[in-house]
């Protein structure tokens, strides 16, 4: 991977990029009408003044934004990419370990449109085609190993399970296809994990007056755990919204 042309070098291809294909257009004209016998040097001359003017691939693609938001980005794409690296075709990022499958979806999905953190999410339909593929592969490798995602009697492993139905309301809401090739669809997932979810909710007050727990409930509640499945709730109820009502988890 070839390294961005330095401040100075874009500065001056925009300053001569004009002047020297003038130039160049101009000295082949010319020398085309006066010269004709040297035509073929004096082409291939002007032809290596165009090929100096035109802009390389790295400053065609130079960062329009401010250095921070460019280097946001360009480090975006490198975790991006070294996600795409750990899953190699598997559907999952370590070996035999999807548990945080979620996670790396999410980051795929709520990837920012354009460079920076302003711009829309780009989601599933926004994703190139072999990211997508990923993204599939993903789902259904997730679908398939939490209990709580086909069997809604199963007793979630709520960090997983809450990371689950964040990442699948985002990817239904997105326009994800439904269907993953797993036991279940991703619509019926999200209706199982959430009813998984609510019947382990805590209620043993004081230290356990509605939160939850890595499985079962305890006398005392996990902040962290509660937070996973306060968010999935919330991303369910918000992302329900964006998906045509045939579409919703009941």
């Amino acid at each position: 991977m070839s390294e961005p042309p330095s401040p100075s070098r874009r500065r001056w291809f925009r300053r001569t990029r004009g002047p020297l294909l003038v130039t160049a257009f101009l000295f082949h004209t010319a020398a085309h009408y006066l010269l004709p016998v040297q035509t073929s040097t004096v082409t291939m001359f002007a032809l290596l003044l165009l090929f100096v003017a035109l802009p390389t691939p790295s400053a065609a693609q130079e960062c329009q934004a401010t250095p921070f938001a460019c280097a946001v980005d360009q480090s975006i794409e490198l975790g991006l990419q070294n996600l795409r690296n750990r899953e190699r075709g598997t559907g999952e990022f370590s070996e035999d370990l999807p548990n945080h499958n979620a996670l790396g979806i999410l980051a795929f999905l709520e990837r920012r449109s354009g460079v920076g953190w302003l711009g829309p999410a780009q989601g599933y339909d926004g994703l190139d085609v072999a990211d997508q593929e990923m993204v599939l592969r993903l789902v259904n490798r997730m679908l398939e190993s939490e209990p709580s995602m086909a069997n809604r009697d199963a007793v979630p492993r709520v960090y997983e399970a809450g990371g689950n139905l964040m990442a699948l309301s985002a990817y239904l809401a997105s326009g994800g296809p439904d269907d993953v090739g797993a036991a279940v669809t991703a619509t019926q997932a999200i209706a199982n994990g959430a009813f998984a979810l609510s019947r382990e909710q805590g209620v043993q007050p004081p230290n356990n007056d509605g939160g939850w727990n890595y499985g079962e409930p305890l006398e005392i509640g996990d902040l962290s755990v509660t937070h996973f499945a306060i968010s999935a709730s919330s991303r369910r109820r918000i992302s329900s919204r964006a998906r045509p009502s045939s579409c919703r988890a009941p």
